[in-house]
């Protein structure tokens, strides 16, 4: 890990970072995954903005982190992992950077199924507050996860990785055959929703 090249390190970390979310709200979830899921959550938090500075104690939670997160994933996962495989499939984008820019995305589109989830999620990242509704909570949750994306100078759109506007739609079109789909808070039967996605993303 310490001689992994930052850009590398903190966009897989940003995949985990998607397992641990997806794993919180998927139609599978449940306690242990929740406990472990959480926990990763607020371990990438504290520490992925500190990576940089090649501490290995910072590395090594890190790496915990990210571990613990794939090890919660047996309850399913959603829509980001269903889209960024072909993402990165099609068009040749590294996984973590397609995490990266889509998962704020996504977790604004699945809100109204799974606020209450997405509620966990905010408390474990610490942005949620008492006098916020849930679905206030699940929002600051997706709006910090897009800060932390830009505190580690990940991209920002899948227009920055070269994937092309009319890719879009082979995109979304692959998307729908993904097993990742089955457990998606929120069904996605068409190409409508991941197209919507996609286009925010862009």
């Amino acid at each position: 890990m310490a001689t992994t090249p930052l850009r590398i390190l903190v966009s897989t970390a940003i995949g985990q970072l998607r397992i641990a979310v997806e794993t919180v709200y998927s139609t599978g979830h449940n306690p242990i995954g929740d406990g472990m899921a959480l926990h990763a959550i607020r371990l990438l938090f504290e520490n992925l903005p500190r990576c940089k500075d090649g501490d290995i104690d910072t590395l090594l939670a890190t790496k915990t982190a990210c571990a613990m997160a794939s090890l919660a994933s047996f309850g399913g996962l959603g829509l980001n992992t269903a889209t960024c495989h072909h993402v990165g499939g099609l068009y040749d984008v590294p996984h973590g950077e397609a995490n990266a820019i889509l998962l704020p995305h996504t977790m604004r589109y699945n809100l109204d199924a799974c606020a209450d989830r997405q509620r966990l999620i905010a408390e474990a990242i610490g942005v949620a507050s008492s006098t916020m509704t849930d679905e206030e909570a699940g929002l600051a949750a997706a709006d910090a996860v897009d800060g932390l994306c830009r505190e580690l100078e990940l991209p920002r759109t899948l227009r920055e990785v070269g994937v092309p506007e009319d890719g879009l739609e082979y995109i979304a079109t692959a998307t729908l055959q993904d097993r990742s789909l089955s457990t998606n808070p929120k069904p996605v039967i068409d190409a409508g929703p991941i197209m919507e996605v996609l286009g925010a993303a862009y």
